[in-house]
This record gives structure tokens, sequence and C-alpha cells, in this order.
């Protein structure tokens, strides 16, 4: 069992994190609310803040607020599921980290994506329903949140007959822990390869007119271009192929930004940093390849 002192910190470190986990929801749904307001650049920067206070706020919010009741859980007498409603918060914690991963994180990308790309949202519906998904998905885990603390300070229903060992606990924790470490850190590496990957270099010669292709891979996904020289300019770019997922649609945001530059060496779109840095690759390998005049 944790000594008292420790037990008085461990709890102050997990009502500390569950209060900027409410205070995280808070503000991004009031942000929400604000956000059919405004336009422009404001737009983009509402959205962007949304999606910031969700990724370095919330989920290590959430993050912080587990691992402490995991360590109530199993050095203390409160146990894991001694309690019918310790057994209910974990329930719910489930349900909220489902909601959180499935539907709230990519609705924030999209609308902060769609912002980004200086896209004409009106009446654009992949906008509508991200805007409803999030704001949706903040008042329900709002409302969720709130029950939670309710449970946490009425404590309701009496005791189980039965709860998990400590041995269980730590064994379903450790396991938790280390995949969701591994695979997070995996796929930060990859990522963060993705986006340091250098664009070919592109000759300063003027480039013959006509189509041109160009391609790269990421993991077996392959993003293909075409680009349209046009008295030596580049006058449009059109994907070929590239990813189905909702990334690869919103990646390709990019494409204008690269014509309006006349280069591939743009600012990759908000919430699809890695898809836009490979369409930006495809297109200077395009341009790499291209013949001179």
């Amino acid at each position: 069992m944790l000594h008292k002192q420790v037990q008085r910190a461990v709890k102050a470190i997990h009502i500390a994190s569950a209060g900027a986990w409410l205070g995280a929801l808070l503000a991004i749904a009031v942000l929400l609310v604000m956000l059919p307001h405004v336009t422009g650049r404001a737009r983009f920067g509402i959205a962007l803040a949304c999606h910031w206070i969700h990724d370095v706020i919330l989920l290590w919010a959430f993050v912080v607020t587990l691992a402490t009741g995991l360590v109530f859980a199993a050095f203390t007498s409160w146990g894991a599921i001694k309690h019918h409603w310790i057994a209910a918060k974990w329930l719910l914690a489930i349900v909220l980290f489902g909601i959180t991963l499935s539907l709230q994180n990519p609705a924030l990308a999209i609308l902060a994506g769609l912002a980004d790309a200086d896209a004409e949202v009106i009446g654009d519906l992949r906008y509508a329903d991200a805007y409803r998904t999030a704001l949706a998905g903040a008042l329900v885990q709002l409302a969720i949140v709130a029950v939670v603390f309710a449970i946490s300070s009425l404590k309701p229903w009496g005791q189980r007959a039965k709860d998990l060992s400590r041995r269980v606990v730590l064994v379903v924790a450790a396991i938790a822990i280390s995949t969701g470490a591994g695979f997070g850190s995996c796929n930060h590496l990859r990522l963060e390869a993705i986006r340091d990957t250098p664009l070919d270099e592109v000759p300063l010669a003027p480039r013959a007119d006509g189509i041109w292709h160009g391609a790269v891979d990421d993991c077996g996904i392959l993003y293909e271009v075409e680009v349209t020289i046009t008295e030596t300019r580049i006058a449009k770019i059109a994907t070929v192929r590239t990813g189905s997922n909702r990334y690869a649609q919103l990646g390709a945001a990019v494409l204008p930004r690269i014509v309006a530059a006349g280069s591939p060496s743009v600012d990759a779109i908000t919430g699809a940093t890695t898809t836009s840095h490979c369409l930006a690759r495809a297109v200077a390998r395009a341009l790499h390849d291209a013949p001179r005049r």
C-alpha cells in the first residue's frame, strides 16, 4: 500500500489532471461555438487552437488521469472494481477514450486542415460534418466527465463482492501502457521520418511544357501526380493515385498552394502534414525529372 503522503500526492495529481481534462473540453466547446461566426485566418486560428488543445492538453491530461487511477487501483484499498462506482468510472473512461480517438480527433484535424487550406467551407459537406461531429463529441464528453465527477463525489451503489487482484491490475496496466507507448512511438517516429525526407532538388532552368509524372511511396501507399507545365510555369497539378482515407483527401489541398507558389516548397496542410508532404515530394520529383527547355 502507498504511504499516506504519497497517496495524497497521487490524489492531488489525479484531481489536477482531471481538472485540466475538463478545462480542455470546455475550451474546445467554447471555441467551436465561436467558429461559425469568424472567417479567414481567424477561422483557421480557432480551428488550430482546438486541434492543439486536444492533442497537447486533453490527451495528456487523460493519460495522467488514467495512470494515477491505475496507481490507486493497484496500491490502495480502493481497488480496481471493488466498488460499483469505481467500475462505472472505468467504463466511462473507456467510452471517453473511444469518442476522443475515433470521432473528435479526426474531426478537429479536418476542421483545421480545411481552414488552413483557405477552403470555401460554406456549403462544404466535409467541413459541416466535421464541425457537427467535433461539437457533438465535445458536448457528449463534457456530459460524461460531469457524470464521472458526480460519481467520484457521491460514491454511490456500494461495494462489490469481488475485486481484481493487484497482480491482474498491474499486468493489464503493463500490457496497455507498453502496447500504447510502443505503437505511439513507432508511429510517431515513422511520421517524423517521412516529414523530414527532403524534396528532390528542382533545377532552376525552365522546364519544357507538357504533362509530367512524379510519384513517391509511403509505406505501401503510392502518391502519384501529374504536373502540367505551360510556358515554363506550373499550370495545374492533378492526383493520379493517393490514399483513400480522409487525410489523403485533406492533404490534396496543398496542390493549389504549390501551383500558386510555383514551387513544391510550401507549408504543409495542418491536420494532414504527412500526406501533403508526400504529395509535395511527388510534385518535386515530377519537376526534377521533367526535361529542360
